[in-house]
């Protein structure tokens, strides 16, 4: 019952966001997410055996009823704001700060790629699932680190995608996506791709206002892609049961996003030491020289599941009052971001804004802003793009 109570009031909140024709913000996208995701809970309730509390579901109705609440009353903006005009100097400079990142970048992922079909090519096609665990534990010997290229992949996407926002028109912008799928492939991962593309997406949108048949176009292709590289991961699946790879991949996929939601509900029913921070905060504390160890969370709950909502940091951190504060103040950064047009007020909130979309993709599964890599290119990227206010900056 309370399952349904939940999908009712994310309906509610979807309408409300179509009536504002808010729709496509880091907020819409938020919502579709979970709404898809509590959608699919009953099946992967019983593809896992196990179903899920009413303490979860209390929690999460608590959230969605202050999200509505913060919706219903921060009012709309819908006048036509322009955006803020730099000069030509300053895009200058941040156009030369992109070429030499964009030539990191390339340096970099491309070595990446390189190194891992040349030590490790057998493995990719015989056994991906073993390869990636071996990327996650460290035992991949490369000279070139996923970290760092992960890192530059993003910093990239930002000034790409920020130049482009401002009028740039150069193709050498887009860059970016050509290198991220070359990361994807070789790093067997979907997430870093999902995100660049996200953020090209956002931009592009922002910037042309896009029509709901093109929105269509782009979620069908991006989702035959999703199963192309999920079908890759389960390759060893496939052959062990002799089904089709990509009905396994749908499966993966639904009961993956829906399979979050459990082991939450699993983990916040066996945690109870608090950690006051330490996870929340992990990557600014790390930028800051603090020894913190990062969150665990390595370690499969159950089958390939190994990722927690974003509630979890939140959980971790502060228990009960971490979720229904910590959570309420970060889903009021979202309704703010996709309500207001801040997006146009500098170049700073637009970075922000285009970072908060894949925040909102993945909150399914976790806390993106708790990614080290992610976090550090949003920070680097808005320190430069200061930076280059000034006349010492020689770029």
């Amino acid at each position: 019952m309370l399952l349904w109570v939940n999908i009712f009031l994310l309906v509610i909140e979807f309408l409300l966001l179509k009536k504002i024709n808010k729709l496509f913000t880091p907020l819409g996208l938020f919502v579709l997410i979970w709404l898809i995701a509590l959608l699919f809970l009953p099946f992967a309730e019983e593809y896992y055996s196990y179903k899920v509390s009413d303490r979860f579901y209390l929690f999460y109705l608590a959230l969605t009823s202050v999200n509505i609440f913060l919706l219903v009353f921060s009012g709309n903006n819908n006048k036509n704001v322009e955006r803020k005009q730099y000069n030509r100097k300053y895009l200058s400079k941040l156009g030369r700060a992109n070429d030499l990142v964009l030539i990191l970048t390339t340096l970099w992922v491309g070595l990446f790629f390189i190194d891992v079909f040349r030590k490790y090519s057998v493995l990719w096609l015989v056994n991906p699932v073993e390869l990636r665990e071996m990327f996650f534990d460290g035992r991949a010997d490369l000279i070139v680190g996923a970290s760092y290229s992960k890192l530059l992949l993003y910093l990239s996407t930002f000034f790409s995608c920020a130049l482009i926002f401002y009028g740039n028109k150069k193709k050498r912008l887009y860059l970016p996506v050509i290198l991220a799928l070359m990361f994807a492939t070789a790093y067997l991962g979907r997430n870093e791709f999902f995100k660049v593309i996200m953020m090209y997406v956002c931009a592009l949108h922002t910037k042309y206002e896009w029509s709901m048949k093109r929105w269509v176009m782009i979620g069908g292709t991006l989702f035959f892609v999703l199963i192309f590289m999920s079908s890759l991961l389960n390759k060893e699946n496939r052959y062990a049961d002799n089904r089709n790879s990509f009905i396994s991949a749908i499966e993966a996929i639904g009961c993956y996003a829906s399979g979050s939601i459990i082991a939450f509900d699993d983990h916040i029913s066996t945690s109870t030491e608090l950690t006051y921070g330490t996870s929340t905060f992990y990557p600014l504390l790390r930028r800051l020289g603090s020894q913190v160890s990062p969150p665990n969370y390595t370690e499969d709950y159950i089958g390939n599941i190994n990722t927690f909502t974003y509630l979890r940091p939140f959980y971790d951190d502060y228990g009960a009052i971490g979720i229904l504060f910590l959570v309420s103040l970060f889903n009021w950064i979202l309704i703010i971001f996709s309500v207001k047009l801040l997006r146009y007020s500098s170049i700073y909130m637009f970075v922000i804004y285009i970072s908060i979309f894949p925040v909102a993709l993945f909150s399914i599964q976790g806390f993106e802003l708790q990614s080290i890599e992610f976090f550090s290119s949003v920070l680097y990227c808005l320190i430069i793009c200061y930076l280059c206010k000034f006349k010492f900056v020689c770029l």
